[in-house]
């Protein structure tokens, strides 16, 4: 049976009984099933039966979704962002404006709403540095060289933990505090959906009970920096309704903020916030309320022990007409025609009563109309979502729910289009609603964050990777000190967990159930891995500028310390990693307690990718002429990579230490991706051994970020099979939730790894790119038969306008502005048989049976390459391998 006539005849296919119709542009084909065995099935006792409809969030009130014929008939989805049928605590709306955020179950009657602001963190007592743990260095290293992982790992360890060391906020901004609002219930509600506009960040609620037709609505404005919230009442009816203001939980915005896992989870062998844990940095304190009929004020200093910064927020309560009294700490409006509630919150980095006030004014001063908010918002959101779009034919299926696409996700036997694309909005529209003055960002300096912010360069999200880079560069003070006090060396040491106003590095752990010990101080490649995305900026746009001043230093500094750190050579005169961490695995034939080893492939490909990178642009800029020569003799001196007999690349570059497969990780794989250093075309050998040790690979647990750079990985190396399984288990085996919010681990909670991820993967498989070279479907999933992708920019100075392609006609039609004048490579894996461009853009006549051609392309000119493709398959290359 086709699966939309399947969706519509499953009330378990689509969560909720009768909530599911197929649009009206779709006519399913004829059941060939006979009634007979339609009859006996349907008695089988063994059946499930049909759900209840749900109840809403905490209440007795019964809830039914709006039909869907009634959405497509009132065009009442948004055609950027989703609709859902059902409130739900567990599966919160988003909306915000980059510095703030809220979040919302849209409860009909029972309102919560959490307020966010990213600088709601308390800053840390300085000084504050890492460890000093350099006298045993030598120590530590010589203990490796003799063979001695877990005397090593323990004699580090045992040092760092006899000075005290807390953890800290400031990763994704804490509470700020919640709002209730409440009206009076009734026994039902029909016609229940809920949405959210991507374009606007606009979330709407709407129901109907016996008083008639009820929309509220919310949004938050980056012109006006404000969320503002529209409260009416149905047609005629009075609105009567509770406000209640009070302290949120903590947390912060995209979930899993908290870094209390040393405790929870017995990672840490040390109480969160002591030697050895993870803990969080006290919470907010001395929290004051100042609470009436027109503002309700909540201010207060994060920790007077440290300084004076506090912060402020305001919300404005403009009523129209009724009546509005306080009930305690509940303001009570009854019979008003409409209520806006207009909120603000603001750090104030030397508090005063005087600049609570300012806040309060400046809030006034906001004019209350809705409809003009609105749209100023509108134009500035809309206007970052949409510089980069897809689309792969889900028209068809519009008004869906993401609850229904998510079940015709599953049911399908490829992909559903409308699915895919809210799929991808939703991660811009994420990337976009988290990153104000910092970037857009959750957990640690690793997999985690790292795949968060991915797609900045390439998606284009300029204001989140301007905040990504400020903040990396506001922490280079105490990458220098970690640096000398646990190497003692020059230069910069990454810390794995930096929060917003520190990166000191703080963490080495210890897990007694396990014996697992994770020596993170002695990772070497966080600051490469950040540094990457600083190269990919420069990459996308040219910025020779941006080269000099921020690219180049931050390389420096990392060379500085490998100029220190590798003093140690082989037989062969390479020089060896030592100490080195591949996260976060042991070599097989070890036990979990040595993770410290040697030679971790991934610590070899982030300092080749340092050294490489600092010398191409030196040489560009003309400068540094008396270092260059040193970097590119200590880029002589890297060793090798090895291999395993079976043809797989190796996660340490050492004949003894043996591979473990079972782990989540692939951090021996760096040099495909996000590294470039390795490819089909230029290194077919070393491509060759990482499809095969990519494949290998057996995720203990089912993290998201293991499964995104397994995707990743297969893209950069034409392998769609890997881009397809990877890919479809992340959306559709728990890590994407019903509204499109992605987790760690399967139905867990928010925790947005994959919400950077998965789009990066969908931009990876559309089109790859390098310096001279743009490609083409490098590894489309055979499904998408279909589709187009519009704005990327490209990793050689140029923007892919519009791509779009069609696999049953073989066509490939692509318009490509240059922000210079530069010659290219297309490749395009599948084949070339015919190529037409605008006038003086084909460097040649195409060569028959070739899969690539020479173009020239103008500086800041849009022009047009149609392709028409041949039918090899994009990993024909591994067959030509030697």
């Amino acid at each position: 049976m086709n699966r939309r006539g399947f969706i519509k005849k499953s009330a378990i296919a689509a969560g909720l009984a009768g909530s599911v119709e197929t649009p009206p542009t779709f006519t399913p084909p004829a059941d060939n099933r006979s009634a007979d065995y339609l009859r006996r099935v349907r008695r089988d006792e063994l059946l499930p039966k049909p759900p209840a409809i749900r109840d809403s969030s905490g209440t007795e009130v019964k809830i039914s979704p709006m039909p869907l014929s009634e959405r497509v008939q009132r065009k009442i989805v948004p055609r950027r962002g989703f609709c859902s049928i059902s409130p739900a605590s567990d599966a919160l709306l988003l909306s915000g404006n980059g510095a703030m955020s809220i979040d919302t179950a849209c409860d009909p009657y029972s309102e919560q709403i959490t307020f966010r602001h990213e600088s709601l963190f308390t800053p840390h007592r300085r000084p504050f540095e890492a460890p000093k743990i350099a006298s045993v260095f030598p120590q530590v290293r010589q203990m490796l060289l003799d063979g001695k992982y877990h005397e090593a790992a323990r004699l580090g360890y045992d040092e760092w933990h006899k000075t005290a060391i807390s953890g800290g906020m400031g990763m994704g901004g804490g509470a700020g505090f919640s709002m209730r609002v409440e009206y009076p219930r009734t026994a039902s509600v029909k016609n229940y959906l809920r949405t959210v506009d991507f374009e606007s960040t606009e979330l709407k609620v709407h129901w109907t009970d016996e008083r008639g037709e009820w929309v509220r609505q919310l949004f938050a404005s980056r012109p006006d920096n404000v969320v503002v919230q529209w409260l009416t009442a149905p047609k005629g009816q009075p609105l009567n309704v509770r406000i209640t203001m009070g302290r949120s939980a903590g947390g912060g915005r995209g979930g899993g903020m908290g870094m209390g896992m040393a405790a929870a989870g017995g990672r840490g062998g040390a109480p969160a916030g002591t030697a050895g844990g993870r803990g969080g940095a006290p919470g907010l304190s001395n929290v004051q309320q100042d609470f009436n009929e027109q503002r309700l004020i909540f201010k207060g200093v994060f920790d007077p022990s440290v300084n004076n910064s506090g912060y402020a927020g305001v919300t404005r309560v403009i009523r129209n007409g009724g009546t509005a009294r306080m009930d305690g700490d509940t303001v009570v409006i009854e019979n008003a025609s409409s209520v806006m509630l207009l909120t603000r919150i603001e750090r104030l980095p030397d508090y005063s009563e005087a600049q609570v006030e300012a806040v309060r004014r400046a809030v006034e001063a906001v004019t209350p109309d809705y409809a003009a908010l609105l749209e100023r918002a509108r134009k500035v959101q809309s206007e970052m979502l949409n510089r980069v779009t897809v689309d792969f034919g889900g028209a068809a299926q519009y008004g869906m729910s993401s609850e229904e696409l998510l079940s015709d996700q599953r049911s399908s036997p490829g992909y559903s289009p409308a699915f895919l694309e809210k799929l991808f909005e939703m991660c811009r529209y994420w990337f976009i609603l988290t990153s104000g003055k910092y970037c857009t960002m959750s957990a640690e300096t690793n997999a985690n964050i790292n795949l968060q912010i991915a797609p900045g360069p390439q998606g284009d999200h300029r204001e989140g990777m301007d905040g990504y880079f400020n903040w990396m560069e506001s922490l280079y003070p105490d990458y220098r000190t970690n640096a000398k006090n646990i190497y003692g060396m020059r230069g910069a040491h990454y810390s794995l967990t930096p929060t917003k106003d520190e990166g000191v590095d703080k963490m080495y752990d210890f897990a007694g159930s396990t014996g697992e010990t994770w020596p993170h101080p002695y990772w070497l490649s966080a600051g490469g891995w950040c540094v990457r995305l600083f190269w990919d900026h420069y990459l996308v746009t040219g910025d020779l500028d941006f080269l000099r001043k921020r690219v180049v230093p931050a390389y420096k500094d990392l060379a500085l310390f490998y100029e220190d750190f590798l003093t140690v050579t082989d037989k062969n005169g390479n020089y060896i990693f030592v100490p080195s961490f591949s996260p976060e695995n042991n070599p097989g034939n070890l036990d979990p307690s040595c993770m410290l080893v040697m030679n971790s492939s991934m610590d070899i490909a982030v300092c080749r990718e340092v050294l490489a990178n600092l010398v191409e642009a030196c040489e560009l800029l003309g400068i540094e002429a008396d270092s260059v020569p040193k970097w590119k003799a200590m880029l002589a001196k890297l060793p090798p990579y090895l291999m395993e007999p079976d043809g797989a690349m190796k996660e340490w570059a050492w004949p003894s230490l043996a591979e473990r497969y079972n782990q989540r990780h692939i951090s021996h794989l760096y040099g495909v991706w996000p590294g470039d250093e390795i490819d089909p075309d230029r290194t077919p050998q070393l491509a060759k051994s990482v499809v095969i040790a990519n494949r290998h690979r057996v995720p203990e647990r089912l993290a998201a970020h293991g499964r995104c750079h397994r995707a990743l990985v297969g893209a950069r190396l034409k392998d769609s099979y890997m881009v397809d399984t990877e890919f479809r288990q992340l959306i559709e085996e728990g890590n994407v939730g019903p509204t499109l919010r992605c987790s760690h681990d399967p139905y867990a909670g928010p925790m947005p790894d994959a919400q950077g991820g998965l789009q990066m993967i969908m931009i990876e498989m559309l089109a790859y790119s390098r310096p001279g070279v743009i490609e083409p479907l490098p590894a489309l999933p055979p499904s998408l038969v279909k589709g187009s992708i519009n704005g990327m920019l490209l990793r050689t100075f140029a923007r892919l306008d519009k791509m779009s392609w069609d696999m049953d006609a073989r066509t490939v039609d692509m318009t490509i502005t240059s922000v210079r004048k530069q010659d290219v490579t297309l490749i395009a894996r599948h084949g070339i048989e015919a190529v037409s461009a605008s006038p003086g853009v084909l460097a040649a006549k195409l060569q028959p049976g070739k899969a690539a051609c020479e173009l020239h392309l103008p500086e800041r000119k849009a022009v047009e390459v149609h392709l028409k493709l041949g039918r090899r398959n994009p990993m024909d290359w591994v067959h030509w391998v030697a």
